[in-house]
């Protein structure tokens, strides 16, 4: 007789999502332990009397319980506060901190599972499927995350990673910290919820969805796929509809693997001083390509975005390369000069980087390991040893805020709130998927000091010639 043993179903794909309770509060609260048991409202962000467009980054349960919530403004919380009679205390936040806190915690992940996929400095999404829906290893791994760390985790259980990630939401709210979604169990968990909590809906399309009296996922996923993409584009329509019944055919990604690199900054006052939004542009320029040449990384497009503080009005400009190779990964280069004393030798520069970038670089374009070959907006490239210039293209000082989008590639970010200014010339840089809101743009110029570049020089769109 043969006789196999310690056979298990294939219950198919299974996602662990963790995500962090309050993460900057929490590590906090642990290095400063009478922060654990503050009566005041306890913000972690800077002070509005210091820097006035702060906003919330976490809170502790008092200031929740008055209506503070993270991303809000630390003016408006203020004022919530002292309408309430309750004593506000701000504490600074302390990224260097928390990056550590959030490194103990990624490697402590990994012992449990051959593939984690880092979400942000407080959420991660692993793969579960030798453990199955069973709560009893969960609960283990949450037991040994407080021990060994001291942070408070919730986890979302699912067959797929938007549902994982959504019950880990609701996991705050229960006791064990746990919300356990199993395989055809997905739209009828999400049905009760509101459409803001669907992942991809914001604040403008919450409006709108309920301006059609839609409310609740349930009622989002009874709309016909037809009327959606009439109503809110191809794209998003089809995403509504099959996010609204949990549907979801992602899959982790490896680490290292990314999909954008960003900088932001936000102006701690209204500015119309041109020169002041041009540094700050510069800087995060020189940011995003220094973690791209670290990195080895080339993006397809390059992109900004302006936001004003006032309306909170976004426009956005991108730009993708004219050519597509290695996958269609290219260089994208915004290289910034503003001495006036370099403009006359500009135009020749200019000429002659275009007629040289072609052939500036090599790309190369493996695919990941243990993965298929698809093309990515971002991708592996060996730097050439030739230099490119500057392109100098200045934004309206109107602007209230420059930010570039930064949802990955955290642990090189700074907070919205940090000050990003620094001297000195930019090269190569390559898109963080963000995008542009210029008013004016100057011709583009090219320095011979600048560092090596990557395939090719591109200009973000202009208005103006």
């Amino acid at each position: 007789m043969i006789e196999a043993r310690g056979v298990t179903e294939d219950v198919g794909a299974v996602y662990l999502h963790c995500d962090v309770d309050k993460m900057y509060y929490s590590v906090e609260a642990l290095e400063s332990p009478a922060l654990a048991d503050e009566a005041r409202a306890v913000i972690i962000s800077v002070d509005p009397r210091e820097y006035p467009r702060a906003v919330v980054t976490t809170a502790n349960g008092v200031a929740r319980s008055i209506g503070i919530t993270s991303g809000m403004s630390t003016a408006i919380a203020t004022r919530l506060a002292r309408e309430q009679g309750v004593e506000v205390v701000y504490v600074p936040p302390r990224h260097d901190v928390y990056s550590r806190y959030s490194r103990r915690l990624m490697d402590l992940l990994r012992t449990e599972t051959p593939l984690l996929e880092q979400r942000s400095i407080d959420e991660a999404a692993l793969d579960w499927q030798q453990h199955g829906f069973a709560p009893e290893p969960v609960a283990r791994l949450r037991e040994r995350i407080l021990k060994e760390i001291g942070l408070s985790v919730s986890f979302g259980l699912a067959a797929n990673l938007l549902v994982a990630k959504m019950a880990s939401e609701v996991a705050k709210g229960r006791e064990d910290h746990l919300c356990v979604v199993g395989p055809g169990e997905e739209a009828a968990f999400l049905a009760p919820l509101s459409v803001r909590a669907l992942v991809g809906i914001g604040p403008k399309s919450e409006a709108r969805l309920r301006g059609f009296e839609i409310s609740t996922i349930g009622q989002l996923a009874e709309q016909p796929l037809a009327w959606l993409v009439e109503q809110f584009g191809a794209a998003y329509g089809r995403y509504l509809h099959h996010a609204s019944r949990g549907e979801d055919d992602s899959t982790l990604v490896g680490e290292h693997t990314y999909k954008s690199v960003s900088a932001e900054h936000t102006f701690a006052r209204d500015t119309v001083d041109r020169v002041e939004i041009w540094q700050r542009l510069q800087a995060q320029a020189q940011e995003v390509s220094e973690r791209l040449r670290h990195e080895r990384l080339v993006a397809s497009e390059v992109a900004i975005k302006v936001r004003y503080g006032v309306t909170w009005e976004t426009i956005t400009r991108q730009q993708q390369g004219a050519r597509r190779g290695c996958g269609g990964a290219h260089a994208q280069v915004v290289d910034a000069a503003t001495d006036p004393a370099d403009r006359p030798a500009r135009g020749q520069a200019r000429a002659r980087a275009r007629r040289r970038s072609a052939d500036a670089a090599r790309v190369n374009t493996p695919s990941p390991k243990g993965r298929g070959g698809s093309a990515r907006p971002l991708e592996d490239v060996e730097p050439a040893g030739e230099a490119v210039g500057d392109v100098d293209q200045a934004i309206r000082g109107d602007e209230h805020v420059v930010e570039l989008d930064a949802r990955t590639a955290w642990w090189r970010l700074g907070h919205e709130v940090r000050d990003l200014a620094r001297s000195g010339r930019i090269g190569d840089v390559h898109d963080a998927q963000a995008s542009v809101e210029p008013r004016d743009v100057d011709h583009v110029g090219i320095d011979q000091a600048a560092g090596p570049h990557l395939v090719q020089v591109v200009r973000a769109e202009s208005s103006a010639a």
